[in-house]
């Protein structure tokens, strides 16, 4: 049987059970009922048909969308080729996302070795210049290659002109209220803070003294319809008052490491693109 997940954190996953199971409300089954297909292909062409996606929150909605759902059924060592090309594929582009979550967590680890230790501070509002990004709908915007940054964690849209400099770190006021990020290319702040560095702080130092404050930022969200997160709030926030010579190394650091990243994000997307062709060649 595969299953598929209605809410919870696994909303939408499918899961291939190879052994009995009780299923809940909270999920729905796909029993197959004969020998002529292969469950992990079919988990995969649901994918790729987009049937996943468009899954609702209702067990029937979801269950006549299946029923209603029409594919074409290769012979099983059609399907059991594409499964092991599919998959090796997919083992790769996951070993590329664990390399980068390892270069993030090298990031982190290095931070806390080098600053953790010490208790003097400095508030952002004493080494950040805090300012509110400008409004800007979709409609308004004119295509373009600079980001628009709002309340989310990816670009609203794009725009053709820029109302930040390159190396600037940006926290959603809404949405994603708190969200911290960083651009090293020149944005549109729309809905959301942007912090540019003065005296002697790096921008990437503090970012990184941000970021490992995450769940602390997320926290300042205020309002019950709407929770945003507020310039004056940030400004209070406190991060090691580090000199700027740790800072200088820390950012080396950091670059090395970005480099690093970078070369995965590359590889990650060639194998996107190869696991792409795969599709193709087997979907088309």
């Amino acid at each position: 049987s595969i299953i598929w997940g209605i809410d919870g954190d696994w909303m939408v996953n499918l899961i291939e059970a190879n052994q009995p199971f009780y299923p809940t409300d909270h999920c729905g089954v796909i029993r197959i009922k004969t020998n002529e297909i292969l469950p992990k292909y079919l988990m995969i062409a649901l994918r790729i048909e987009g049937i996943v996606e468009n899954f609702s929150r209702s067990n029937r909605a979801s269950t006549n969308r299946i029923k209603n759902l029409t594919l074409v059924i290769p012979p099983l060592d059609v399907q059991n080729q594409f499964v092991n090309e599919f998959d090796d594929i997919e083992s790769k582009i996951q070993g590329e996302d664990d390399f980068i979550k390892q270069c993030d967590d090298n990031i982190k680890n290095k931070f806390d070795e080098m600053f953790n230790q010490l208790t003097d501070k400095i508030s952002i509002g004493d080494c950040c210049i805090i300012e509110k990004g400008t409004n800007l709908t979709r409609e308004q915007a004119i295509e373009g290659e600079v980001p628009v940054v709002a309340g989310g964690i990816e670009p609203s849209c794009y725009h053709n002109k820029a109302n930040r400099p390159a190396n600037i770190i940006t926290i959603s006021a809404s949405g994603n209220a708190g969200y911290v990020n960083f651009w090293r290319v020149p944005i549109f702040a729309t809905d959301c803070n942007t912090l540019q560095s003065k005296n002697n702080f790096l921008i990437e130092y503090i970012y990184y003294a941000l970021k490992n404050q995450q769940e602390k930022i997320y926290k300042l969200q205020r309002g019950a319809l709407q929770p945003h997160v507020y310039g004056k709030d940030i400004a209070k926030i406190e991060i090691p008052n580090a000199l700027i010579e740790e800072q200088h190394t820390f950012a080396e650091y950091v670059k090395s490491i970005e480099l690093q990243k970078n070369e995965s994000s590359i590889r990650k997307s060639e194998l996107i693109e190869k696991r792409n062709e795969i599709i193709n060649k087997y979907f088309s």
